[in-house]
């Protein structure tokens, strides 16, 4: 499988997963709103002198939402700075794929300076559309030498 390939689908994993946060987040605001509204609600009651019991559950209530809220946003900041470190791994892996590695370029240098006029022929008949047995045919070489010629163009031979 090709790296572009990796990338993409962390990339789109990565979308994924913040879409995901983000509503968790909303979500989680929701809920301490309510909560907030229904203790307010609560110590109204109260103070106008509901039981003291229903006070106390309130609070509870309050802290458990409040440790609740503190474990969620340490999960969020962890799973934010995982896709921090995902992200600068594929802008790594990215930068590695545009810069072609040296062995490469020297290469690809020789084969530009090198039997240029074969090459530009090679390359005139690629871009009409013909396949690499027809030029090959035409310019009088091996299919392999053609697609040497045409993966030296694109800068895709492994060494």
């Amino acid at each position: 499988m090709p790296a572009g390939d990796d990338i993409a689908q962390t990339t789109g994993w990565l979308a994924e997963r913040t879409d995901l946060l983000v509503a968790l987040m909303v979500l989680l605001a929701g809920l301490v709103l309510a909560a907030w509204g229904w203790a307010q609600s609560r110590k109204a009651r109260v103070a106008r002198g509901a039981d003291q019991e229903a006070m106390r559950d309130a609070e509870r209530l309050g802290a458990d939402l409040r440790e609740l809220t503190q474990r969620l946003a340490h999960e969020m900041d962890a799973k934010a700075d995982r896709i921090e470190r995902l992200l600068a791994k594929a802008d790594e892996r990215i930068a590695r794929l545009q810069d072609p590695p040296p062995a490469l370029q020297r290469v690809h240098d020789r084969s530009a300076s090198a039997g240029e006029p074969e090459h530009a022929k090679v390359h005139a008949l690629a871009d009409e559309g013909l396949p690499i047995v027809e030029i090959a045919r035409r310019v009088g070489k091996p299919t392999g030498q053609v697609e040497l010629i045409l993966a030296l163009r694109r800068g895709s031979v492994s060494l």
